[in-house]
């Protein structure tokens, strides 16, 4: 009876992650000072913080996306919207690509 009780336990051990398994945990990668001292709040949701540091540097690099004149731009693949905050001069972005998203605060 108890090797019966342990392999439906160990059944159940396997099932049970695969519900999890689509979510990706958010990382809180802190501010960018090394970037640029205006970025604040960089998080990384399916992907590591180098690689959203990464996406961060190509955004504030890119003419379309820092000046505005585009409503969502391209950033290393990245699909980027800016929108504007509670707070007065600060805009808050979100890059996406699949699952990997990227998060974070510009100050004007």
């Amino acid at each position: 009876m108890r090797p019966i009780l342990a392999l439906a336990l160990a059944a159940a051990a396997l099932a049970a992650p695969s519900a999890h398994a689509a979510t990706a945990a958010t990382r809180s990668c802190g501010g960018a000072a090394a970037i640029d001292e205006k970025v604040s709040k960089i998080a990384a949701t399916g992907t590591t913080c180098t690689a959203a540091r990464r996406v961060v540097r190509a955004w504030l690099r890119s003419e379309e996306c820092f000046s505005g004149q585009a409503e969502d731009c391209d950033a290393l693949g990245y699909t980027c919207t800016e929108r504007e905050t509670s707070r007065a001069y600060v805009s808050a972005i979100a890059c996406r690509r699949g699952a990997h998203r990227v998060t974070w605060r510009v100050e004007a």
